[in-house]
C-alpha cells in the first residue's frame, strides 16, 4: 500500500518538475543501492520509515535546489553523514511526547525536515530558531506537498504559502 503512494507522489513531482523550465527543472537520482540504505539506517540507529525506504529504494534523491527557496529530498549517504555529524535533531516533540527521528530532506536555508521514525510523520526543523513543527502526516503527504508547491510556483503564485 505504502509503495503505491510513494510511486503516485513521485509520478505527482515528475509531472510538475515537467510545468517547470528547463533550467530549473528537479533532477531525479536513480535508486539508492542495499548498502546505501542499510548505511542510512545504521546511523540513524533504528529502521527507517516504509515509505521513507521505499523512495530510496526507487529514487534516492530529489534535488530542486533552483525551485523557490531550494528542495534536496532524501539522498541516503549525505543524509547518514548528516545523522553521524548530528546536524539535525534526533527527536521531535508534539507537546506532550517525544518521539525519534531523522532527517529525511533540507531546504536551501539550511532547515531540514524531520520523518518521526514511528509513524513518519514529517516536522519542519527551523535551525535558526531550533523551533519543530509538523507540516505533513506523511512522508507521501509530504511529498503531494511538495508537488503542490512546484506547481505553485511553476504558475509565478506569490501568493502560495510554501512549504520551504
Amino acid at each position: 500500500m505504502a509503495g503505491n503512494s510513494i510511486e503516485d507522489a513521485l509520478v505527482r513531482l515528475q509531472d510538475a518538475a515537467g510545468l517547470l523550465p528547463e533550467s530549473e527543472r528537479p533532477t531525479f537520482r536513480g535508486a539508492a543501492s542495499a548498502q546505501q540504505i542499510d548505511a542510512l539506517e545504521a546511523a540513524v540507529g533504528n529502521r527507517i520509515p516504509d515509505d521513507f525506504r521505499m523512495l530510496l529504494q526507487t529514487c534516492d534523491a530529489i534535488v530542486a535546489m533552483d525551485v523557490h527557496n531550494g528542495y534536496w529530498i532524501g539522498g541516503a549517504e549525505a543524509l547518514a553523514r548528516s545523522v553521524a555529524r548530528g546536524d539535525f535533531p534526533r527527536v521531535v516533540s508534539d507537546g506532550s511526547t517525544s518521539a525519534p527521528a531523522m532527517p529525511i530532506a533540507t531546504d536551501g536555508g539550511g532547515n531540514a525536515f524531520l520523518a518521526r521514525i514511528a509513524d513518519g510523520s514529517v516536522w519542519r526543523f527551523d535551525h535558526e530558531t531550533g523551533f519543530v513543527e509538523p507540516v505533513a502526516s506523511s512522508i507521501d503527504s509530504f511529498l503531494q506537498r511538495v508537488a503542490e508547491d512546484w506547481v505553485h510556483f511553476a504558475s509565478g503564485d506569490r501568493e502560495w504559502h510554501y512549504i520551504v
